[in-house]
């Protein structure tokens, strides 16, 4: 009461409190300068580092410039940053891209004076592909030109078509037929002999000419079907003007997919620019307003203690107007702010669809012209067939792969496929055999499947089919399971996520296979789930061990007994795959107790007792094979399997394993078991230790090794000595090849204790693994997500009759679809070169 009264006589009239309009009183405020480069500016900076001469010779002037140009101030340093953030930070350079061809358009009337920095024409070349079909630099399709060059007449006649002639260019015809070119060659010097060509040459009395002819003995008894009709020679000579039609054609298709792809990228990527501007200046704007707001609050809240608690309203009163104020201020400049930005990333990508605008156009016109030329020599089904025994007769290498390839294009076979000039003696077998390898696999299989044996190839499409099954069958084994998920995405086209919609080519080329051949990745699918069931074998576990409900903890229950444990599933010669499984050592006797892990051979039995006989005449049974032994874990009958000393049931394949042995005395010793053969110097392990082992069999020698939580151990690391070989090294510390070509292996462990029965170990299969070693996969990874990308589940899942490991043990050697093709097409090219020449001969 006493200082309430103090204060009364101090401000008789009340405290006042005065606050400056606009402002609060001493309130710091932020200071901002606005950061961000618009498209001009940009322009500007690139127009003076990426063209030559500059527009300013020292950096005074070129920051001044810029100053003057746009009225802010931009230091050096700024201009230098955003430079490198043009040329350096996007992956595409689309914006860059989008500059540079802006000012080079701006630019055009001074084009003589500037010149762009050779570091960034890359920007705006085009690939050296698209440059030349967009401007190809021989082109003989003008007739002026064509009338100027050195003429042949060729007199065509035949046994069923009326006669003709034509005047042709003599380099053409040629350049399109091999046949044609070396008579001419051998012409001049009367040593050229063939049947159907005659030459006469210019005299006088008339011009060079060539007759070409079928009414020859050559061609008594064969079937042309009209194959030097006018129609069917005109399109040769057509094709012969650009022999690589179809391979433009290609190209152009090829090149205007990737120019789409890479304007999606760019216009993406210049979103992507001005999207991060946007939100980072409008982080800034919001951080500049939360500083001055907590400003204000403290500067408030210090008012507030000294004005006493008699003017707690009207601080609270001032705080709110005041962060109001703030708030609006900052909301209209963030406004301002981002309506700047939209409208200069509209202006962005105006500029970005008026530089690719021209290139577009050029790309359709060079499609539709180019779709003209194959139509007028490919387009109508009449001709298609004798056109392709035309070049096969005369030897026509690329008109011959044009017209496969034209021929293999999606649904378009089925329609020659039972055509009767399939079956011409003209025809090479390589060249059907080349049609039928080049067939997409819905149409190869469509026509096995429609017209079955009333193909006249069926058998070759049979064994074509075959070998693609065989091909794909392989190709999915060695997949890892991470891009056989993949491959399925794209099989059954469910894409998830980004990384989805942009796959790999390798799981690109299997996922269109398996699109024909779903039956083949159901297959592979599961064989695979096979091994997400992976456990412990209880039918031969040994009598002493004992294991948990998910057969996967292996404990000892009696001491003095080696007693042995191995999986249900084997990893065989001929898999591929980098596996890994981890074993966890719970409990381990520290005074005589002994565990090994690693990998056992097949075994029918681990453990067997006495026979009949053995046991009339000892009249004893022992607990445990002990004492001294005529043959290894054997004695009076009873006997035990030691994985990595005693040999398989086929008396020669043994086991690898790493075991840790605690002596009586408490020390320890490392072994390793292989081969059958015992080895000192490894490292040893103990209770809570986690060891890992490992197969890899896409190696071209298959191999094994162990790990010690994560770090590798065996094979012993050791230096080699200078100029030294691997067989120079002690044995564990080589690599643990897989000496046996028909290795099967299987996830063992041996646990034996001299005095209590303390041993424990927990087997880990399915991931999740304590130390992960790069590279492998669970040995029994769990595939529940790949079923449910198939949309089946495991009593739904359709298993073909087609199984993988039959085929591949068939008689049929295995080769890889594309060596066939190769090994195949080149027989074709060497048939086809002396096909008319030969049967000119005879």
């Amino acid at each position: 009461m006493a200082a309430i009264a103090g204060i009364r006589r101090m401000y008789p009239d009340g405290p006042q409190l005065h606050i400056r309009e606009g402002s609060i009183i001493e309130t710091p405020r932020t200071s901002w300068t606005d950061p961000f480069f618009t498209v001009d500016q940009d322009l500007f900076v690139l127009r003076q580092t990426c063209f030559q001469p500059n527009a300013f010779p020292t950096d005074i002037e070129y920051q001044r410039g810029f100053a003057a140009k746009f009225g802010v101030e931009r230091s050096l340093a700024q201009l230098e940053k955003r430079f490198k953030q043009l040329t350096t930070v996007a992956t595409n350079r689309g914006i860059l891209r989008v500059y540079l061809k802006s000012l080079l358009a701006s630019e055009a009337s001074i084009a003589h004076i500037l010149t762009l920095d050779p570091a960034y024409a890359h920007c705006i070349d085009l690939s050296d592909r698209l440059e030349e079909v967009l401007h190809p630099r021989n082109l003989v399709d003008d007739d002026d030109v064509i009338a100027n060059m050195d003429t042949i007449r060729i007199e065509i006649s035949g046994k069923s078509i009326e006669p003709y002639s034509r005047e042709v260019p003599k380099h053409l015809i040629r350049a399109v037929s091999h046949v044609v070119d070396c008579f001419l060659s051998q012409a001049r010097t009367a040593s050229a002999v063939n049947q159907a060509l005659t030459w006469v040459p210019a005299s006088a009395a008339g011009r060079e000419k060539l007759v070409l002819t079928d009414d020859v003995p050559a061609y008594d008894g064969v079937q042309s079907y009209k194959h030097f009709d006018a129609p069917v020679f005109d399109r040769m000579m057509l094709f012969a003007k650009d022999q690589d039609v179809v391979e433009h054609r290609l190209t152009l298709v090829d090149e205007y997919d990737k120019f789409q792809k890479t304007n999606k990228l760019s216009s993406d990527e210049i979103n992507q620019i001005f999207e991060i501007e946007m939100k980072r200046y409008g982080d800034v704007l919001e951080g500049a307003k939360n500083k001055e707001v907590q400003h204000t609050t403290s500067f408030l809240e210090l008012a507030l203690q000294n004005d006493l608690q008699a003017l707690h309203a009207m601080h609270t009163a001032t705080l709110q107007a005041e962060t109001a104020r703030i708030s609006a201020k900052y909301s209209a400049q963030r406004e301002s702010l981002f309506m700047r930005i939209e409208a200069e990333r509209l202006k962005a990508l105006a500029m970005h669809r008026d530089s690719t605008q021209s290139t577009l156009l050029h790309l359709e016109h060079a499609m539709a012209v180019n779709l003209q030329q194959v139509d007028a020599i490919f387009g109508t089904s009449e001709f298609l067939l004798q056109l392709l025994i035309l070049a096969q007769d005369l030897a026509c290498k690329k008109l011959l792969n044009a017209c496969v390839r034209y021929l293999t294009e999606g649904q378009r076979f089925q329609q020659f496929c039972m055509r009767r000039e399939l079956t011409s003696p003209l025809l090479a077998e390589t060249t059907i055999l080349l049609l039928l390898q080049h067939l997409p696999d819905a149409d190869a299989a469509e026509i096995n499947q429609v017209y079955g044996s009333h193909f006249a190839f069926h058998e070759m499409l049979t064994r074509e089919l075959h070998t693609r099954l065989i091909s794909l069958t392989k190709s999915l084994e060695s997949l890892p399971n991470e891009a056989l998920r993949d491959v399925m995405q794209y099989a059954f086209e469910k894409f998830v996520g980004e990384a989805s919609a942009n796959p790999s080519k390798e799981v690109s080329a299997l996922g269109e296979l398996c699109k024909g051949y779903p039956h083949i990745l159901t297959k592979e699918l599961l064989r695979r789930r096979e091994f997400s069931h992976v456990k412990i074998n209880p039918a031969l576990l040994s009598d002493h061990l004992s294991l948990t409900e998910d057969d996967l903890l292996v404990e000892l229950e009696s001491s003095n007994r080696y007693c042995s444990a191995i999986g249900t599933k084997q990893r065989c010669a001929g898999e591929f795959g980098r596996w890994m499984f981890e074993v966890c050592v719970e409990a381990m006797d520290p005074v005589g107790g002994s565990i090994a892990i690693g990998w056992e051979v097949p075994r029918t039995v681990l453990q067997w007792a006495p026979s009949e006989d053995v046991w009339k005449l000892t009249h004893e049974a022992p607990e445990s094979p002990r004492g001294e032994m005529k043959c290894f874990g054997q004695v009076k009958g009873y006997g035990v399997i030691f994985p990595g000393l005693t040999p398989g049931d086929d008396g020669s394949s043994f086991g690898i394993l790493w075991q840790s042995h605690a002596g009586l005395s408490g020390d320890g010793m490392g072994m390793l078991y292989c081969n059958g053969k015992q080895y000192s110097g490894v490292p040893t392990f103990r209770e809570g230790d986690v060891i890992a082992c490992t197969i890899d069999q896409d190696a071209v020698e298959p191999f094994v090794e162990f790990y010690l939580n994560g770090q590798l151990v065996v094979p012993v690391q050791e230096t080699k000595r200078s100029g030294g070989r691997e067989s120079d090294l002690p044995v564990i510390a080589r690599k643990l090849r897989l000496q046996n070509a028909n290795y099967a292996l299987f996830p063992a462990a041996t646990l034996f204790s001299s005095k209590d029965p303390i041993a424990r170990v927990r087997f880990n299969f399915r991931g999740g693994f304590q130390y992960p070693i790069p590279g492998y996969e669970p040995y029994g990874a769990e595939l529940l997500d790949l079923l449910e990308i198939a949309g089946q589940t495991a009593s739904e899942a359709d298993v073909s009759n087609f199984s993988p490991r039959s085929s591949m043990a068939s008689s049929e050697a295995f080769g890889s679809v594309a060596s066939r093709r190769h090994s195949a097409a080149a027989r074709s090219e060497a048939r086809s070169e002396y096909t008319l020449s030969a049967r000119s001969r005879g």
